[in-house]
């Protein structure tokens, strides 16, 4: 009785791995996803999260098929749509638009590996060809790999025929590739016009006021300066921007990636302003306490300026860029001055949802990443099959039969009799389907942990030691030793390069140790009495 149960259990395991495997190939999930809603969207209560599966007559199972049923539509237009499996609609807020950002509902197919899937290899030239400089742009990708969770995205270095140092980067799409090698170098500037009336200015940091002054150029503290020039004023890192016989342009480095302490993605949205028609972007993060210091100074004794009824804000901007390119200007509240700020909102405008969207994650990843040391040049690219194809294809159901039949015929030499082989069979066979089907739910689950050759070896792999463990009789501290062994090195294959054999392989021994283990000793037992 307690071996059938063990059986039905067993069987169920087996039956819900299965399903959880094969069920993206017979419920393909159709439609799209919305991912952001324009403020001045004019749909019926869509939000984010709600799933659209038809436009007027069209059917819509991708992104693809979104842009066309929506890029015809006529300002003011309005569009019936299925959304949630219920009706809905939008009026088109202009030609092709109708203010809502959407993304292709996820497969849920098996994720394979660089090796078995293919997938995209860039070379890049980095613009210092020493090595040890090359080496240093490795730990910034990888903590961006890491940031947009990408999938089995390897980076590595390797040597020319010129004899210089190149980086390779090969992942399953090249849709982050831009993200990963950017300079990412970000800066947050207060730029302030100090005027200057017969001959002379000052600009206030904190409680000292510094001269500038005009006499044939731009001298700051009896100091002469040229438009570039870097200076400190109390601490903080000043730029000459501009100067004429009237004014002088200075900017001040508020805080730069370092500086940047957290960046609250959860927070983080992109939204339609109606009034500027163009989408905005809003990053909060967080920021040192010397960086916040650094605001306080600068804004503490700034003059102020009105701008329309009675709005005052203070006579500065602040400015955000991206390796030297202007993201946005924004001015500076009154209420803010003189206040150590720990926590600022980056926020940037762009044309379409599109790119506001991309821009946002960029500037997301660099901040959590930090730039890169040296600037990256791409010389060349390719798409390949996975080199694996063909083995997956043609040899791995053949050696899977090989290994069947083996397995079989040994258990027939070992017990007299192919019943008992084939029911080893029939237990390894249950240990691979539950090590695909826990692979099917990590996946589905976010976290990454691809089909890759090493997962391939690993499924190979429990067949044979599900054969030693079947027909080899052992005591049963020798067998707890072996499984302990098996399961140790399983899990230090954890932080090497053979990651998927050894998380397969413990997915397997876990099973085991609950079910399959005692059902393997009923087998030895049975092939010792019969030989």
């Amino acid at each position: 009785m307690i071996r059938n149960a063990k059986a039905i259990v067993l069987l169920a395991v087996v039956l819900l791995s299965a399903f959880s495997i094969a069920l993206p190939l017979f419920a393909k999930r159709s439609g799209v996803e919305v991912v952001a809603v324009d403020d001045g969207s004019k749909c019926m209560a869509v939000k984010t999260g709600d799933i659209i599966t038809q436009i007027n007559d069209a059917r819509i199972d991708n992104s693809f098929d979104f842009s066309a049923a929506t890029k015809n539509l006529a300002a003011g237009s309005y569009a019936t749509m299925i959304i949630n499996n219920g009706p809905g609609g939008c009026n088109a807020i202009s030609t092709g638009g109708i203010g809502l950002v959407v993304k292709d509902m996820p497969s849920g197919d098996l994720k394979l590996g660089l090796e078995i899937g293919g997938g995209t290899t860039n070379i890049y030239e980095p613009a210092d060809y020493s090595k040890s400089s090359a080496e240093k742009t490795i730990p910034v990708i990888k903590k961006r790999i890491e940031s947009i969770g990408s999938q089995d995205t390897k980076v590595y270095l390797f040597d020319g025929n010129d004899k210089k140092t190149y980086l390779k980067i090969s992942g399953i799409s090249d849709e982050n590739f831009n993200v990963l090698t950017v300079n990412g170098r970000f800066e947050a500037k207060i730029t302030q016009n100090v005027e200057i009336k017969d001959g002379s200015g000052k600009i206030v940091v904190g409680e000292r006021t510094h001269s500038v002054t005009y006499s044939d150029g731009t001298s700051i503290d009896g100091i002469k300066r040229n438009i570039g020039d870097e200076f400190l004023l109390d601490g903080i890192k000043f730029y000459l921007a501009n100067f004429t016989n009237m004014s002088a342009t200075l900017d001040a480095l508020l805080f730069s990636n370092e500086d940047v302490t957290n960046v609250f993605t959860t927070a983080s949205y992109v939204s339609y302003q109606s009034s500027m028609g163009q989408y905005e972007f809003y990053i909060p993060v967080g920021i040192t306490s010397s960086a916040a210091n650094r605001f306080a100074n600068l804004t503490k004794r700034m003059g102020t300026k009105i701008v329309g009824s009675n709005n005052v804000l203070l006579d500065g901007s602040l400015v955000y860029l991206l390796d030297g390119n202007t993201i946005s200007v924004l001015p500076i509240s009154f209420e803010s001055a003189g206040k150590a700020m720990d926590a600022m909102a980056i926020i940037g405008f762009d044309s379409s949802a599109r790119s506001a969207n991309s821009v946002k994650a960029e500037i997301e990843t660099v901040l959590r990443s930090g730039s890169l040391p040296i600037s990256l040049k791409l010389t060349g690219s390719e798409k390949y099959t996975g080199s694996l194809e063909h083995v997956m294809g043609y040899y791995v159901p053949v050696a899977a039969v090989v290994v069947v039949l083996a397995v079989a015929a040994l258990g027939r030499m070992k017990s007299g009799s192919w019943k008992n082989g084939l029911y080893s069979i029939a237990i390894s066979l249950a240990e691979i389907v539950f090590a695909l089907g826990l692979i099917s739910a990590v996946q589905k689950m976010g976290y990454s942990w691809v089909v890759d050759a090493e997962t391939i070896a690993g499924l190979f792999a429990i067949a044979f030691i599900g054969y030693a463990d079947s027909y080899f009789k052992m005591g049963k501290k020798k067998r707890t030793i072996l499984k302990l062994c098996v399961f140790t090195a399983s899990f230090i294959t954890l932080f090497t390069s053979l990651r998927g054999f050894g998380m397969v392989l413990m997915a397997a021994m876990a099973l085991k140790i609950i079910l399959t283990g005692s059902m393997r000793v009923k087998l030895t037992e049975a092939s010792v009495s019969k030989a």
